[in-house]
């Protein structure tokens, strides 16, 4: 089988575990990076990326959360590298910022929400300088780590940002609207209720190169990533046309449903519902 050299596209960290006692990571309870939105996940070499945090903080009473963030050339994440810029040759400074999940117009009434701070990210001049001809047109990652401080505790997310020379560079899919049992969710669920979204048909059709050096043409396929406040979900991450049914239900508001869409090269849409 043909396969399509690493491509490079964005991951948040997340640490999960199978025991059914332990909270799921689809349900919101604390703080969590729900993802980095760019609003160009491909980029050319000296182009400038600005970037915004989709965060929750279920239950943090709307407190301040300070960090760092760096930037620099991908230290090969996908290969099993740790995600962090010390020690990577180009790498930017660090940068202080914090996030105030008591800004309603941000974070509302469920501290959940996509933060109206911007961070410019220069991507450098010379990110393609010696790439051959596949690592020009599959890119290169241009990796954003965020550190933040959680109560003396570090939580660590990182965006990768794809570099290439392709003329027609990736976009964002559409925000996606949140369907519960197939209509517009604006009540709270009950058990056994499903989620879906409405059909996306944006996918976008790209060529890269297969590791064999033949250029194909591909398209892309969406993934989902649901979360929840004071309710349980059968999955937390589903194919674009699956759902995913409630195990147990909130029982009262105020609840929130979040979705986020992901292509597999960075691109992200999402959807904040908030009940009542």
């Amino acid at each position: 089988m043909k396969e399509i050299l690493p491509l490079i596209f964005s991951v948040i960290l997340l640490w999960g575990c199978g025991n059914d006692d332990l909270p799921r990571v689809e349900t919101l309870q604390g703080f969590r990076v729900l993802g980095i939105l760019a609003n160009n996940p491909e980029a050319a070499p000296g182009d400038t990326v600005n970037l915004q945090l989709l965060l929750s903080d279920v239950n943090g009473a709307g407190r301040t959360i300070s960090g760092t963030y760096r930037a620099c050339p991908d230290p090969g994440i996908a290969l099993g590298a740790e995600p962090t810029c010390e020690g990577v040759s180009g790498a930017t400074a660090a940068t202080s910022f914090s996030v105030d999940f008591s800004v309603s117009a941000d974070f509302g009434s469920s501290f959940t929400g996509l933060g109206s701070t911007s961070y410019a990210i220069s991507i450098p001049a010379n990110t393609l300088s010696g790439a051959n001809t596949i690592q020009q047109t599959n890119g290169k990652g241009y990796v954003v780590v965020f550190r933040f401080n959680v109560a003396g505790t570090e939580v660590r997310a990182f965006k990768t940002i794809i570099v290439s020379n392709r003329g027609t560079k990736n976009s964002n899919p559409n925000n996606p609207q949140i369907l519960l049992n197939g209509a517009t969710l604006t009540g709270l669920p009950v058990i056994n209720d499903t989620l879906t979204i409405n059909n996306l048909t944006d996918e976008e059709t790209y060529q890269a190169f297969y590791s064999n050096g033949t250029l194909a043409t591909l398209t892309e396929s969406y993934e989902l990533a649901w979360y929840v406040s004071k309710a349980k979900l059968s999955a937390g991450k589903v194919a674009e046309n699956d759902s995913v049914k409630f195990e147990t239900a909130p029982g009262e508001g105020p609840f929130v449903a979040v979705v986020v869409v992901r292509d597999e090269r960075g691109g992200m849409g999402y959807r904040i519902v908030n009940i009542p």
